[in-house]
């Protein structure tokens, strides 16, 4: 099941970066890669010209390269800003997925909720687990037990007064 982190999964088609870097060098291929992983973290909107140029120096690296790269590969610059139509499909596809797990989640969240209130309410469909038969168990012979307990004391107090009442006569008087 899809989870939503922080950095998202993307369809990512190894056949469509190849055919997209497709005669870049190295340094071509760097520049490309960076501006299609910010393109995508902006959920696909064209990196101005502004943008492109402070990403090119965080990345240590010149306008010169820059605008080798634009003139080289016109094809990903619309207007003058930086667009990859490969990205526009997978955050699509990552939306479309998100949304159904979301709602296979919603879903079965609300089913535990049905389930669990069924139970809450009629405890007699309650399965019936080993701890809570040893826990019933237990009452039942705590309950008996005391009964007999008290029963054997009223026994034995009788007895003790009989038995007191013989030897110390004086002191038990029957009234």
């Amino acid at each position: 099941m899809y989870r939503d982190t922080k950095s998202p999964w993307i369809k990512w088609d190894p056949s469509i970066f190849l055919a997209n870097t497709r005669g870049m060098n190295f340094t071509e291929m760097g520049i490309y890669t960076f501006f299609d992983n910010h393109y995508f973290i902006k959920n696909c909107i064209p990196l101005t010209d502004e943008q492109m140029k402070y990403l090119m120096v965080s990345g240590n690296s010149n306008f010169a390269r820059l605008e080798r790269f634009r003139e080289k590969f016109s094809i990903f610059f619309k207007e003058g800003c930086f667009s990859d139509p490969s990205m526009d499909q997978a955050l699509a596809h990552a939306k479309k997925r998100k949304s159904d797990s979301d709602h296979a989640n919603n879903t079965k969240s609300e089913n535990e909720k049905a389930k669990k209130a069924s139970v809450d309410v009629n405890n007699s469909d309650r399965p019936v687990t080993h701890k809570d038969k040893e826990k019933e168990l237990d009452k039942d012979t705590e309950l008996d037990s005391d009964k007999e307990l008290e029963q054997e004391k009223e026994l034995d107090s009788i007895e003790r007064d009989k038995r007191m009442s013989n030897k110390y006569p004086h002191i038990f008087k029957k009234k």
